[in-house]
């Protein structure tokens, strides 16, 4: 119980520290991608085998080549870019989630290894680039608007976190109440502007 609390500690201060703007100074260095890429990259596949979360069954490819690194008050952090395999994508229920970004980042932690998130990337800001080394764990731009998700693979504990203008408006965590709690789903859309729902990933908020 103890553990899972500290975790979600973790998590919330976590979401409070992820995509600040302006709050304090960090780096995105390219010298620094291969070193602590591949130290990442590595630990993964010696380890990956040990988390049982749905993300990790539809990642048709980690592009560690396009690793994001970042380097600031909470150390540095690796975030990998991907892509879900067959062409799926992610959304809600109300169909109104749309753009998302995959990434799985990695964050050094006491015992030498690392806590790995899934996080997501949704706005309405329809030419965004899912490699764009603006969003990183220390910073985002000015005029983001939409909302991140965001699942810590060992504990399974997730957090929702809205913004506008680079602001956040709005969080919420596994303790919400049952009426903040939003469901996500891989599944396809199509031409006419349908969603077709397959496999629930995760839901935010709520019990």
């Amino acid at each position: 119980m103890k553990k899972n609390l500290k975790k979600l500690v973790s998590l919330i201060y976590l979401s409070f520290v992820f995509l600040i703007t302006n709050c304090t100074t960090d780096e995105t260095s390219k010298n620094k991608i291969d070193k602590h890429a591949i130290e990442a990259e590595d630990w993964y596949n010696n380890y990956q085998k040990n988390y049982e979360v749905a993300v990790l069954k539809y990642i048709k490819e980690l592009q560690w080549q396009d690793a994001i690194i970042t380097d600031g008050i909470s150390g540095e952090v690796v975030e990998v870019p991907f892509v879900l395999k067959d062409g799926l994508s992610v959304s809600n229920t109300a169909k109104d989630l749309f753009n998302n970004n995959h990434r799985l980042m990695f964050i050094k932690n006491e015992e030498n290894g690392f806590d790995v998130f899934y996080v997501e990337i949704f706005t309405n800001q329809k030419n965004e680039k899912p490699l764009d080394k603006s969003y990183n764990y220390y910073s985002l731009k000015n005029d983001f608007d939409g909302v991140v998700y965001i699942q810590e693979l060992k504990s399974n504990i997730k957090n929702r976190l809205e913004f506008k203008n680079g602001n956040q408006i709005k969080s919420s965590s596994q303790t919400a109440k049952n009426d903040q709690r939003m469901c996500l789903y891989y599944g396809y859309w199509y031409d006419d502007g349908h969603f077709e729902p397959l496999v629930e990933m995760g839901c935010y908020g709520g019990e």
